[in-house]
């Protein structure tokens, strides 16, 4: 039975049920230095970088590829992706924008990409993810998951 009991907050004697269907919860550690990469490579399961250039991101990966916590590393490692700027999807110039990123995502190695999507009513927004929904699961053991 799952228990705690900090400074602040006290539980015991609870059930969970239905249980969680990951055995594990994957951790992630963010940051913006070939350090940050490092310690996610060393002891999480991926990276979730912020505030980084293509050019500085390709860098860091560039670095980390020819290190031992990557080469020697045996579990798959999420490499996750933000869009920090918003996109109108259903504007062309913008979608084509929007492609030409993913694309370079995908060469960088990316397995997860936070999408944000400019809208005005839930209507705008559920429209502007149609284009992106899959339409079949991923097949590459490179892409996991579609978030």
């Amino acid at each position: 039975m799952p228990s705690y009991a900090g400074t602040h907050y006290r539980f015991g004697d609870m059930v969970v049920d239905p249980c969680g269907v990951q055995t594990d919860v994957p951790i992630w550690l963010g940051g913006r230095s070939a350090r940050s990469l490092r310690r996610a490579l060393e002891l999480g399961d991926g990276w979730d970088p912020f505030g980084l250039s293509l050019l500085d991101l390709e860098r860091l990966l560039t670095r980390a590829r020819e290190t031992a916590a990557w080469t020697e590393r045996r579990q798959p490692f999420d490499f996750v992706l933000p869009l920090d700027e918003r996109f109108d999807p259903l504007e062309p110039s913008a979608r084509r924008q929007l492609r030409e990123r993913l694309e370079r995502y995908r060469e960088l190695g990316a397995t997860i990409v936070n999408l944000r999507f400019e809208h005005a009513s839930l209507e705008q927004y559920l429209s502007s993810w149609r284009p992106w929904r899959p339409t079949s699961p991923p097949t590459s053991p490179d892409c996991r998951r579609v978030c």
